[in-house]
């Protein structure tokens, strides 16, 4: 029982790292997905991270891969990665 109410506990916040180096092109609320922080990686590559509640950068800014962007709330987070506008598998990019 104890278990499973720490892993419920650890589930309620969770932290968004940046995928890959880029900049915040974008922080505020998109469709289904909260507040959302989007990174442009490049010209064709672009990541989102949704349902997050406390926003740690600022548009515009650059961010490294690893660097916190957001932390979660109640909310599981919202990964996608995009490719020249197309969603991606992630598991295409990064191994989990």
């Amino acid at each position: 029982m104890l278990i499973r109410k720490a892993k419920r506990a650890a589930l309620k916040s969770a932290t968004a790292l940046a995928a890959a180096t880029g900049q915040v092109i974008h922080i505020g609320p998109l469709r289904n997905h909260g507040t959302v922080v989007i990174v442009q990686h490049s010209p064709k590559y672009l990541t989102a991270y949704g349902q997050v509640q406390s926003v740690l950068v600022s548009k515009g800014q650059n961010v490294q891969r690893g660097q916190t962007l957001a932390v979660t709330g109640s909310q599981p987070l919202y990964f996608e990665i995009r490719s020249s506008g197309t969603p991606q598998n992630p598991a295409q990019y990064i191994s989990f």
